[in-house]
């Protein structure tokens, strides 16, 4: 009976292993999208179409080169094992809402050298564990209300050497645990009223050599009631009666320092060297900076893949999965199992790898 009880323990061990095991096929080649190629675990593609399937083996997905109308609504719902997603040389005229939806496992989003005509409310909602969304060498259109929205334990959403045109109001809304947030070499052309909005246990926010048009306020009040550190350095600004705010406000704010060698754009003049009437000559304009917001709430969408164009607007977009309470560090858990036998027993070992 103890022989009979081993090697039933070590045959469910050995279906056990297969099974796990089957999940880490390579991607068939046969199930390869049309003008992609496979390889292993990465899906590779240059396309005027967003793949309509992607193999539900895949771990990395690289789309460079491409011209797209959109990146469509649930584009990775059948692809829940994506570790890296990443755009190189593409462009994109919309991020639809809820284009990166329930990914348990992702690590990485990344856009290189792209051009993004929009990204919609909850197009970035949701996530959770990633290391970093990168957007590098880009140009972006709209980031509009929500883009980043409800994203919990992310170690950074970085802009490096990108141009802005618009950062919507509460764009970057209900961040928790997300660790840096940063804005590198990059022009902005305008920063509206409460930009990032609603951060929690969250580290740092900086802004190093950009370029702003047009800082409303919000940001600092937002960053200042979440005890996350705000530093702005080596950066240039429109001095006028938009940013007069910065003055009436908060005279003795850090950015103000020499040593941060925050500009007037244009004239090289420091920031502590001006003062709010020379800024803005007129009192009753000196409120430009902080409009009242109007009311709105998230965009929202329904997990049907018949309307990528027109989504149907129900509910909250669902997460299923559970999500960490710790540092912003993505966390895949695997499970290895290892069987020790001997002449008595059969031991099978659970190791968690987190």
């Amino acid at each position: 009976m103890g022989e009979l009880h081993i090697g039933t323990i070590l045959l469910m061990a050995v279906l056990t292993t297969v099974s796990a095991q089957e999940k880490l096929n390579f991607v068939d080649a046969r199930d390869c999208p049309f003008s992609c190629t496979c390889a292993e675990y990465d899906v590779n593609c240059t396309t005027n179409v967003f793949p309509g399937s992607i193999p539900k083996e895949a771990q990395r997905f690289f789309i460079s080169d491409s011209n797209l109308d959109f990146v469509p609504i649930n584009a990775f719902l059948s692809n829940p094992n994506l570790l890296e997603i990443s755009f190189i040389g593409c462009h994109i005229q919309t991020v639809r809402a809820c284009s990166f939806a329930e990914l348990e496992y992702l690590d990485l989003i990344s856009f290189h050298n792209s051009h993004i005509g929009r990204i919609e409310g909850n197009a970035f909602s949701n996530l959770a564990n990633v290391s970093i969304l990168l957007f590098e060498d880009c140009h972006i259109g709209q980031i509009s209300s929500f883009s980043f929205h409800n994203i919990e334990n992310v170690g950074s959403i970085e802009f490096h050497r990108s141009t802005i045109t618009t950062i919507h109001p509460l764009a970057f809304l209900s961040l928790t645990h997300v660790q840096e947030i940063g804005f590198i070499s990059t022009q902005i052309r305008r920063f509206l009223r409460d930009g990032i909005s609603r951060i929690k246990d969250s580290f740092l926010i900086y802004m190093t050599d950009v370029e702003i048009n047009e800082w409303q306020c919000g940001i600092i009040d937002t960053a200042k009631k979440a005890g996350t550190m705000l530093t702005v350095s080596q950066s240039n600004f429109t001095c006028d009666c938009k940013l007069s705010w910065l003055w009436s406000k908060y005279p003795d704010f850090e950015l103000f320092d020499e040593k941060f060698l925050n500009r007037c754009a244009g004239t090289g003049i420091f920031l502590n060297s001006k003062s709010p009437d020379q800024i803005c000559t007129s009192k009753e304009s000196r409120d430009m900076g902080c409009p009242d917001l109007l009311p709105s709430t998230p965009h929202t969408c329904s997990r049907s893949f018949d309307s990528p164009v027109d989504p149907i607007e129900k509910v909250t977009y669902p997460t299923f999965f559970e999500r960490t309470s710790s540092s912003g560090v993505s966390m895949t858990n695997k499970i290895d199992f290892v069987v020790f036998v001997t002449s008595f027993t059969a031991v099978i070992v659970l190791k968690r790898r987190l």
